[in-house]
């Protein structure tokens, strides 16, 4: 009855190895350019009311689960409603919205 060996090579290259590295850290950089827009544009984002907003913080954490918030805080926003230039008179009627300030690790 015959047998049957197998053999195997491994080959080892250290110019691969360092291309491969480079290639996994540009990867990475891109991902979190990506990643950081996003964020950018939940910063710049209102919300009507903090459950809101805590709730879209949520979804952002998810739907990018490499991260994590550092410093996360709910910011209320007040704005006039009216488009005047100026400061506002002080029986001018405001609106507040909340606005979310974080940091990722």
């Amino acid at each position: 009855m015959p047998t049957s060996t197998r053999e195997w090579i491994v080959i080892h290259s250290t110019l691969m190895h360092k291309r491969q590295e480079k290639t996994f850290t540009d990867n990475l950089k891109k991902d979190f350019k990506k990643d950081f827009t996003a964020l950018k544009k939940l910063w710049s984002t209102e919300f009507a009311c903090e459950p809101d907003a805590r709730a879209a913080a949520e979804k952002w954490i998810q739907a990018h689960s490499r991260y994590r918030f550092k410093d996360f805080e709910i910011i209320p926003v007040t704005r006039k409603t009216e488009k005047r230039r100026g400061r506002p008179k002080a029986g001018d009627p405001m609106v507040i919205s909340f606005s979310i300030s974080a940091t990722i690790q």
